[in-house]
């Protein structure tokens, strides 16, 4: 017996499991599945078709993105943080470092930065503007 809040609960009794019990139907027509009910497909569908609709929405306009130009000069110290008028950019941090017995590390971070395709008009706060994404590597140099 497991004392559950105020009224007692009764374990069941363990059955002895045979093929029968293991394959018995739980339905009157004997199928292993339940019935079709046309009310649950239909909201499966319309569930199924979300996705899509709220893909078709975001997309609706795509925001105006600046296109990169040869022969235009870096400026200086404005040019060395984001650009938000671009799609993408990325920044990278390599280096050597001496571990603890004086073995060679090497290692990488790159930082990315990238702007969805999402309508800059869309008012929600979850419309991301942009995404930041990192990954790190080591490298082991005596080997």
């Amino acid at each position: 017996m497991i004392e559950t809040g105020s009224e007692p609960f009764l374990e069941p009794e363990a059955e002895e499991c045979t093929a029968a019990t293991a394959v018995a139907s739980p339905f009157t027509d004997g199928s292993r599945f339940p019935p079709p009910d046309p009310a649950r497909r239909r909201l499966l569908v319309a569930l199924a078709t979300l996705p899509s609709g709220a893909a078709r929405l975001a997309h609706a306009a795509q925001p105006e993105l600046a296109t990169v130009r040869r022969g235009v000069p870096l400026q200086f110290p404005r040019d060395h943080g984001a650009h938000p008028d671009y799609r993408t950019e990325w920044w990278y941090i390599t280096g050597w470092l001496e571990a603890g017995a004086g073995a060679p590390l090497g290692f990488q971070v790159t930082f990315f930065r990238s702007r969805p395709p999402i309508d800059p008009r869309n008012p929600s706060r979850f419309a991301a503007r942009e995404l930041i994404l990192a990954h790190a590597a080591l490298s082991d140099g005596t080997v």
